[in-house]
């Protein structure tokens, strides 16, 4: 940043800039010495030259100072945003301004027909992103964030994490994502509403603000820059579509696989929840073998238990429910064994539709 400013000060300083300054600030200059008056009478707006009419504006707050008042005023100043009315009232203004002082606004024009940019196209990158940087710095001012240490190897090991959006919400549940060595792909199971897609987004989250090289919520991480981050997200039904919702997502999974790599992060959500249990546990272990091939990191959320134990490179974790009440989640995700069918079974024991607690009632 220091080498950027001395940068920005000796281009500053060099004749061109100067002269572009000074021709500025010339016709600044000669823009606010313009007088004229404006006629208004109904819907019709006249503009004509100044020749030392009475300044209305300049009487009317002459009369209004005698109701002020020599202690502490209440202000009830209110903020007048310009809408597309005001906008075409100015505009109107203008084009009757220019006509009255065209060799004025003549050499405005060609002024800005000479110089189209200011600054070197750079300069705009530059502060458009250090806007943004800033931005993002009072934004997370009440988060806990961390600056992430960058490998150039593919790398997920964070600890506390969570979805920034969630969390200026309310207090944020937090998480780790960890992928040791040899492991690629997290696989998350567990009950509906138990915060696994918030999981899956939430690692989206660190590797898209890490590669802009911004601070990433949790108390520690370490990622790579990925050429790549591919989401797969159920879209729903909608209005309009010429293929089927299976369809649909098919070929989206097609495009998504034609593009990783060894260095992408692959985010998958529910994949294929439209068909049956069997063709989507089928299409499911052919997506996650590609992408474990490919040499790719990444989240898989899904409803297939047989999924989590899939390859050695497979990490199986679970979102947790409360230990005393099976229907209470706790938004935790931790790795542990996938076992959709003993959570059922709880669920149904605690209200009482097991097939013994069913029976015992005949």
């Amino acid at each position: 940043m220091r080498g950027w400013l001395a940068w920005l000060r000796q281009y500053q300083a060099g004749s061109g800039f100067a002269g572009l300054a000074a021709g500025a600030r010339g016709l600044l200059t000669e823009l606010g010495e313009l007088e004229y008056t404006l006629t208004l009478s109904g819907a019709e707006v006249v503009a004509g030259p100044f020749s030392g009419q009475e300044d209305l504006g300049a009487a009317t707050l002459s009369l209004f100072a005698r109701f002020g008042s020599d202690g502490a005023v209440a202000a009830h100043e209110f903020d007048l945003r310009a809408g597309a009315e005001m906008g075409q009232l100015q505009g109107a203004v203008l084009d009757l301004v220019v006509q009255l002082f065209p060799d004025v606004f003549e050499r405005v024009g060609k002024f800005l027909d000479d110089h189209p940019t200011v600054w070197p196209s750079a300069v705009g990158v530059v502060e458009r992103d250090l806007q943004f940087a800033l931005s993002w710095l009072a934004f997370t001012a009440a988060e806990q964030t961390c600056l992430p240490e960058m490998r150039p190897e593919p790398a997920l090991h964070v600890t506390e994490t969570y979805d920034l959006m969630l969390a200026r919400r309310s207090p944020p549940v937090t998480n780790d994502a960890d992928l040791a060595e040899g492991e690629q792909m997290l696989v998350v199971t567990g009950p509906n509403q138990g915060g696994k897609t918030t999981f899956a987004r939430t690692v989206g989250q660190l590797y898209h603000l890490a590669a802009l090289g911004l601070p990433v919520p949790g108390c520690s991480a370490v990622l790579h820059p990925p050429d790549a981050i591919l989401t797969h997200f159920d879209r729903g039904d909608r209005a309009g579509d010429l293929e089927s919702r299976l369809e649909d997502e098919v070929n989206r999974m097609a495009g998504l696989l034609t593009e990783v790599g060894p260095r992408s992060v692959v985010i998958l959500n529910e994949m294929f929840s439209s068909t049956t249990w069997v063709d989507a546990r089928a299409m499911s272990t052919d997506v996650l073998r590609t992408v474990l091939d490919a040499g790719a990191i990444g989240v898989c959320v899904t409803f297939i238990d047989e999924l989590s134990r899939l390859d050695p490179r497979v990490v199986s974790l679970v979102a947790g429910i409360d230990e005393h009440d099976v229907t209470a989640r706790t938004f935790k995700v931790s790795r542990g064994r996938a076992d959709g069918a003993a959570h059922a079974v709880a669920l149904a024991a605690k209200y009482g539709l097991t097939r013994d607690q069913l029976r015992s009632r005949s």
